[in-house]
């Protein structure tokens, strides 16, 4: 502290430059830790023995579409009763003309 300083400034002073070294310290340690890699445990205690327990696979079943053609009109569409919508070579129409086609098929098969 120098003559005419205020007592309260060199403590925020002090505190503001132990903070700044201690992130300097912390960023150091972290480049050093990119740097240099550390053994594994397992490279340094040797080999266990023992099997390792692996993961079973899992297999993802995919969900069967169940796809109804049916014939209104002059066209062939195909209706999916799961999801209520209806379909031309696989691509879905407008909802107006579905539903139409969707209650004609529902009622031809109840």
């Amino acid at each position: 502290m120098w003559r005419g300083q205020d007592p309260g400034l060199a403590k925020v002073t002090a505190a503001a430059f132990s903070t700044a070294l201690s992130i300097e310290k912390k960023r150091t340690l972290a480049l050093v830790q990119l740097l240099i890699p550390l053994p594994s445990a397992r490279e340094t205690c040797g080999d266990w023995g023992g099997a390792v327990a692996s993961k079973k696979p899992t297999v993802k079943v995919e969900p069967k579409v169940n796809v109804i053609d049916y014939s209104f009109g002059t066209q062939t569409y195909q209706i999916d009763p799961k999801r209520q919508k209806v379909y031309r070579r696989f691509v879905e129409i407008e909802t107006g003309r579905a539903s139409t086609i969707f209650a004609s098929w529902r009622a031809s098969n109840v």
